[in-house]
């Protein structure tokens, strides 16, 4: 069954994964100008790992049905707890790499999977507080099933935990993102063009509905073997004020003194260049020496990147080109009557023209496909999350189905079997996101402090979107209260047949 259960899986990965190539395709295509289409091919290391995976945890549920296991339960269990907190405590000040990045949401995992179940042990173990009958059969039934909970338990705090995790993660970058993009994109008009045109850029600048001309200007080469690009988007500091530094000042003409230049914050976090240092740009032949002077958020690129004034790459022996030009508007004119006069009056074709808003569209567009493939990730584990509720309870309801059918023969109704189902497993599902929300908070910290700079070299700032936190939490128990109310209504629908028959 491990075997089985395993190559299903793997089979449904790889299904599922180049399903969702083609998006990830079209943002890599179009935001990194990558000329080869990734591919996904069959990896037999995922079914090996989900096989391991498989037969750990069967050996794990056979040893701790142990009686020696079970005699010395508080014993491990702090052993455990202690073991679990050691290594959350050297990961968060010790990560560095990816896998101790993982590693550390893996024992954020454990702990809250060893914390839960005996958190409601506790909560069980008291003697029963209800004199009223019916609550006291619930909370004695609820008390017998603890074992059997556990699974279900263990099963909707790791699907609703890492559901939550990611969405803090999606919804915390795309919140960065579109803040990051609202200043990046200031100007009013982005014009496309292939080369060096002075005059042009002379014209434009003499124009009185213009306000400012800039330029986006660009050279590559090499840092340490590493590809990078040496870019400029004019001599002025005002150039500069699109540029968000990781301090938040604003750029000043301080910051290109003495061959000064601004570094991406990849070149910080994932290359260890410091403040200061002095980096050596290579390109053939020719060299150009920068020094550091401040750093910048550049999300959506995960290369080197340096930034300085225009006139120190044109005085530089680098081959350099120009992309584009941007245009910053004075308050009286529109965008649709500039990009008229750019046509008529400039000659510049309309496909290379184009409007803030459609910039935006088009770069959130690049953004959102990635996003894309995180939520599509996101709905299977939240489905997971619900089949394995919807199975733990509906097995859980069918094994107890002779108990609440020798109530209904003690006259309690129908309508009162519903409700104590209900109670009883909203009570259990709301329990259980009690600590899935926190466990889904850690996660994503954990993602956004570790996982992203150390995978991207991009810091995140924390978002939480408490509506959808709670919209999430609130299908999970819908689901869970359908999962409980149709084995009662089948059970109650044929016991009222037999009823009629007699």
């Amino acid at each position: 069954m491990s075997f089985v259960t395993a190559l299903l899986g793997s089979v449904a990965g790889f299904v599922i994964a180049n399903a969702l190539v083609l998006d990830i395709n079209r943002t890599l295509m179009g935001l990194y100008q990558l000329d080869k289409a990734l591919t996904i091919g069959w990896q037999w290391q995922s079914l090996a790992l989900g096989f391991m995976v498989n037969l750990t945890t069967l050996a794990l549920m056979v040893v701790t049905q142990k009686k020696t296991l079970q005699n010395q339960g508080n014993t491990l269990f702090m052993l455990s707890l202690l073991g679990i907190i050691a290594a959350l405590g050297y990961l968060y000040l010790n990560a560095k790499s990816e896998f101790e990045s993982l590693l550390l949401c893996f024992f954020i995992l454990a702990l809250f999977v060893l914390l839960t179940p005996k958190c409601l042990q506790s909560l069980l173990s008291f003697n029963n507080p209800f004199k009223q009958p019916l609550w006291q059969w619930l909370y004695a039934d609820s008390q017998s099933q603890l074992t059997e909970l556990r699974i279900a338990i263990v099963a909707i705090l790791v699907a609703l935990g890492s559901a939550i995790g990611m969405q803090i993660m999606v919804k915390s970058f795309s919140h960065t993102l579109n803040a990051h993009l609202e200043k990046q994109l200031s100007a009013d008009i982005y014009m496309h063009i292939d080369t060096y045109q002075p005059e042009l850029r002379a014209r434009l600048n003499t124009d009185p509905d213009i306000a400012r001309v800039g330029i986006y200007m660009a050279s590559n080469g090499y840092i340490d073997k590493m590809p990078a690009k040496l870019a400029s988007f004019g001599n002025s500091p005002d150039a500069f004020s699109h540029i968000n530094l990781t301090t938040g000042d604003p750029v000043t003409q301080a910051h290109f003194a003495d061959n000064g230049c601004i570094a991406n914050e990849q070149a910080l976090i994932k290359h260890g260049i410091a403040l200061g240092d002095t980096v050596s740009f290579k390109q053939n032949q020719h060299n150009y020496l920068c020094r550091i002077s401040a750093f910048a958020y550049d999300y959506g690129n995960t290369a080197l990147s340096l930034i300085t004034l225009e006139d120190s790459i044109k005085q530089s022996p680098l081959h350099w080109q120009v992309y584009g030009l941007s245009l910053t508007l004075s308050k009286p004119v529109s965008t649709s009557q500039m990009t008229e006069r750019l046509i008529n009056n400039y000659n510049i074709e309309s496909t290379a023209i184009s409007e803030n808003k459609r910039f935006k569209d088009i770069a959130n567009t690049l953004f959102n496909d990635t996003f894309k493939v995180t939520k599509v990730l996101n709905g299977f584990i939240l489905a997971i999350a619900l089949v394995s509720l919807c199975i733990s309870l509906l097995s859980l309801s069918a094994h107890h189905s002779k108990q609440l059918a020798v109530l209904n023969s003690l006259g309690v109704d129908s309508n009162q079997l519903h409700q104590l189902k209900l109670i009883q497993t909203i009570g259990l599902v709301g329990f259980t996101s009690l600590f899935a929300i926190p466990l889904g908070l850690a996660l994503g910290m954990a993602l956004l402090k570790y996982v992203m700079p150390i995978a991207f070299g991009w810091s995140i700032h924390f978002y939480l979107d408490v509506p959808a936190l709670l919209d999430t939490c609130l299908f999970l128990l819908l689901a869970a209260a359908i999962c409980a109310y149709l084995p009662v209504k089948k059970l109650t629908a044929s016991l009222h047949s037999k009823e009629s028959a007699l």
